[in-house]
């Protein structure tokens, strides 16, 4: 028998022989076959992994070539048959022992099975025998195409899960001093990787390392904050959570234990959202005792209601910063965690930022999964205001622009504090939700003295203290004029203050026009850009127009069409100057008036060109990282970069879920700012790009938002095509929203539009979404007459995926209205129409439908093997949720005939899949578990209400 390894560098034994593979692109072939083991790969799958670029006109006969060199080595081996032609492609078999990746698959599984058994030995036993397998990083020092690095980035993956795995039931065991070594190998390697780092910190704890466990945390948060601007997961806090109890908490010991078999309560997720503490902070004396005798007096008093401060001023007298700096003193009074958002009250880059948008991002700092976040700002509101009660949270809202915009921001409890900061009208605050007051005027002339000796030296200010009188005056004792003109004076230490004083009283520029004290800040920071080098200027100015309220370094290179290290040191000499600030995440953010003074620099000539740099930057980021998110995800190719353009690469799916997670408060402006000046398609192309995150996540109103604005633009450009594109996207929207009839009358204009304009099979996929709205709503019989047109009209333009994916469609609505034997005939003629084209994937589902109405017509045996021929698929594809859906299913026909053991077995498989995906399906499953029948049941009628993919 021929043995295949993938774990590691490719392989194939014979008896423990090694078999001749032979050149690079013929090892490549073979691994795509092994991948796809037991299944029929075809020509093009081929070609496209050895050749995903331009693959030469020789490329079949290569290909032919390949596999038959291939086939000469196998039958000198001894194993004639085991690559077989298949259709116009290739068909390696392999059995259950015949590959590693299978038998580490299944020792995994099988380990699986004996913890759930309770067997915990045995299940490290599995796992350390799994791991054994492994000789390296998967499929190593073989050429790679798309397919291959989904599969060995899957592998890669699962044997990362194994250690974890592996750690955490020798942890169980008490045997943490046995698997502290690989932990801290892991965490050394992928310092990202939040279980791994939380195992750790509990193998220290069991240890007796108690100090060290809680240094774990604080490095990995800090890591996060840093590389990913996210605070830590759920993993990790309740980590750390568990190693504070227990040391501090004797009382644990006295409580109840919960009920065999009871669900833990989920573990409240604690917070650290404050922006850093300024280390110069000077002043502000009164204002930090008035705060401090504000939350006394609540403490004391007993009170019965939350404690509401606000801290009002003009622009730039410092109110973030002495909210944050308090905030910082006093947040061990708060052990449950600090809450931030920055509201833009005032940001000239765009809209102050909507309170169902800040309550969102609150509800996923607290833990609340995305499909969980409800949808009505009310329900939002009240979500939240429940989460936080009976626990002591900070809340900071800062740069409000008025009291109604906050309201749903506040807590509702009296443990709770929100701390308020704007230069708007919040007296309303004061007067409704009794908010104690804070004014900011200008620092008394002593405190700015102090600001300067903190940031320049005393010795400076003393040699010249008439001139440091007079920046002083000059800078209207502002801490943010004051902060950037020292910045100046720390940089230039060639620089006399008289010096610096006679740039400040020679500058020309005229004041800023608005209601603060008379004070000319453009001489100040007129002085500090005029000191700039080129390419920090530049950078600086093209920062007044950009949206959002903060921006990435890859951004910003792409916005100045700069190599990434230019940009770099750039921003570097920016923040130095005091100019921008470095946000956590290697972001960069403006104080609104430099902002705006960037602005009145900057030039229409050079904006336009980096706006649309930048515009196109964020499109293919989001256009790559859709594509990592939803591989299916039908969309034209998108125009080359614009040169200058420098987008990283994601790597993977959990990357595109971060940079979106990080870039989500721009994307909607920066579609905005397409819309506005330019050129229209870059609107509708971002929009469209940027919808899958939006969709998944469950940031509707800021999607329908960006759509409707892109919607305009396509409209006003008079393109039908990229009209009916974004109305078919709005209508998504719609339907999750719960707003049927918006989504339906959408769907049909846009039905109408792509008749219009004569592309009949966008029509046809139009009609196929018609078909699965009104199914969602219960309307069988006009879902049904949809299918059917979409069937037609993929049938008239030949796309015979569609017609399949149709068919399957059709054959789950008759299931739906009971009519299995028709469903029956529909789901085989798409299993037909699928396996002559080759589309394993869409045959899995189509063999998924199968299974189920074999299901209930009583076919058992036939839909066991239905489902495993989908399972195949799903795990040949790396699907790892279909896979988790269908054992699910497979598992109820063993349930109805009274095969508890195979059911088990089935369901704890899937509830571990869907345990690896964090997927909340995991719940249903392991109900399905808790109520698993001992005898035979009635078959059951549905196994979900969701229309089959099509």
């Amino acid at each position: 028998m021929l043995t295949f390894t993938v774990l590691g560098p490719l392989r194939v034994f014979r008896d423990g022989e090694p078999v001749s593979l032979g050149a690079k692109k013929q090892r490549t072939v073979l691994a795509l076959l092994i991948a796809r083991a037991n299944l029929a790969v075809g020509l093009d799958d081929l070609i496209d992994e050895v050749w995903p670029a331009d693959p030469p006109e020789s490329a079949v006969a290569n290909v032919r070539t390949y596999a038959a060199n291939l086939r000469r080595e196998f039958a000198a081996a001894g194993a004639p048959d085991v690559l077989r032609r298949s259709g116009d492609g290739y068909q390696l078999t392999v059995g259950p022992a015949g590959c590693d990746a299978l038998v580490f698959d299944d020792l995994r599984q099988r380990a699986g099975d004996a913890r759930a058994g309770g067997d915990l030995a045995g299940c490290a036993r599995l796992l350390e025998e799994a791991g054994r397998l492994w000789r390296g990083s998967a499929l190593a020092g073989i050429a790679v195409g798309a397919r291959l690095r989904t599969y060995a980035s899957a592998l890669d993956e699962a044997h990362l899960a194994a250690i974890e795995e592996l750690a955490d039931v020798r942890v169980d065991l008490g045997a943490a001093a046995a698997v502290l070594p690989a932990l801290r190998e892991l965490v050394t390697a992928h310092p990202l990787r939040e279980r791994a780092q939380a195992l750790l910190m509990r193998a220290l704890h069991q240890q007796g390392d108690v100090a060290a466990a809680l240094r774990v945390y604080t490095d990995a948060r800090a890591a996060l904050v840093e590389q990913l601007g996210v605070e830590p997961g759920p993993a990790l806090r309740s980590a750390q959570r568990e190693i504070l109890t227990a040391t501090s908490s004797a009382e644990s010991a006295a409580e109840p234990v919960p009920a065999a078999g009871a669900a833990p309560p989920p573990a409240p997720v604690t917070p650290a959202q404050l922006p850093g503490d300024l280390p110069a902070f000077t002043g502000r004396a009164g204002q930090l005792r008035q705060l401090d005798e504000a939350l006394a007096t609540s403490r004391n008093a007993g009170a019965s209601a939350v404690l509401i401060t606000t801290i009002a001023g003009t622009a730039g007298v410092g109110k973030t910063a002495l909210a944050v700096h308090w905030a910082h003193r006093v947040r061990d009074t708060f052990p449950h965690g600090q809450l931030y958002v920055n509201l833009r009250g005032f940001d000239p880059s765009g809209p102050p930022l909507g309170a169902a948008e800040a309550l969102h991002g609150f509800l996923d700092a607290l833990g609340v999964a995305p499909e969980r976040v409800p949808r009505d700002l009310a329900e939002r509101a009240a979500l939240y205001r429940s989460l936080l009660a009976d626990r002591r949270l900070l809340v900071l809202l800062d740069n409000a622009r008025d009291a109604e915009q906050v309201r749903p921001l506040l807590p509702g409890t009296p443990s709770c504090l929100a701390v308020i900061t704007g230069r708007g009208d919040l007296t309303g605050l004061v007067v409704t939700e009794g908010a104690v007051p804070v004014m900011l005027d200008v620092l008394p002339p002593h405190e700015a003295n102090a600001l300067l000796v903190r940031r320049i030296g005393a010795r400076r200010l003393a040699a010249e203290p008439e001139a440091a009188e007079e920046i002083v005056t000059r800078c209207a004792r502002l801490p943010l004029a004051l902060a950037v003109v020292a910045a100046r004076a720390a940089l230039r230490a060639d620089l006399s203050l008289s010096d610096i004083a006679a740039e400040l009283r020679a500058a020309s520029l005229a004041p800023f026009k608005q209601a603060d004290p008379a004070t000319d800040l453009r001489s100040v920071f007129s002085c500090s850009y005029r000191a700039l080098d080129p390419a920090p200027a530049r950078v600086f100015r093209l920062l007044g127009v950009t949206p959002g309220p903060d921006i990435g370094l890859p951004a910003v290179a792409s916005l100045a069409g700069y190599p990434v290290e230019q940009a770099k040191e750039a921003l570097a000499e920016l923040v130095a100057a005091n100019l921008v600030v470095a946000l956590p995440g290697g972001r960069y953010g403006l104080h609104d008036l430099l902002r705006a003074y960037a602005r009145e620099l900057v030039g229409a000539g050079e904006a336009e060109p980096a706006l649309r740099r930048l515009v196109d930057h964020y499109t293919h980021m989001a256009d790559a990282g859709s594509r990592l998110l939803h591989s299916r995800r039908g969309h034209d190719p998108l125009p080359d970069l614009l040169p200058g353009a420098v987008p990283p690469a994601l790597a993977d799916a959990a990357d595109a879920l971060r940079w979106f997670a990080a870039e989500r408060p721009l994307l909607v402006d920066a579609v905005r700012t397409a819309a506005r000046n330019g050129p229209p398609p870059a609107a509708w192309n971002l929009a469209l790009a940027m919808y899958v995150f939006f969709y998944r996540q469950g940031y509707l109103p800021e999607a329908v938002d960006a759509l409707r604005a892109a919607l305009g633009a396509a409209r006003a450009a008079g393109d039908r095509s990229a009209e009916a594109r974004l109305r078919r996207s709005l209508a998504g929207m719609y339907v999750k929203l719960g707003r049927i009839a918006e989504a339906s009358d959408e769907l049909r204009t846009t039905a109408d539009l792509f008749e219009e304009v004569g592309d009949r099979l966008e029509r046809a996929h139009t009609q196929g979404t018609l078909a699965q709205l009104n199914h969602s709503v219960g309307e069988l019989d006009r879902a049904l007459s949809y299918a059917e047109v979409a069937r037609e009209l993929y049938r008239e333009v030949g796309h015979r995926n569609g017609e399949a994916r149709t068919l399957n469609a059709i054959g789950w609505i008759h299931a739906q209205r009971g009519e299995f034997e028709s469903a029956l005939t529909f789901c085989t003629g798409a299993l037909d129409l699928h396996r002559a084209g080759d589309n394993h994937v869409d045959a899995a589902h189509a063999w998924d439908s199968l299974g189920f109405v074999q299901h209930q017509l009583g076919r058992h045996a036939e839909a066991v093997a239905s489902f495993e021929q989908a399972l195949a698929s799903f795990r040949g594809a790396g699907d790892r949720y279909e896979e988790a859906s269908t054992l699910e299913n497979l598992g109820a026909v063993y349930a109805d005939t009274g095969d508890v053991a195979a059911a088990e077995t089935v369901w704890r498989r899937a509830a571990t899949i869907l345990d690896d995906l964090g997927h909340p399906a995991a719940v249903k499953v392991r109900d399905r578990l808790a109520n698993l029948p001992q005898e035979p049941t009635t078959p059951v009628t549905s196994s979900g209400s969701a229309l089959k993919p099509t």
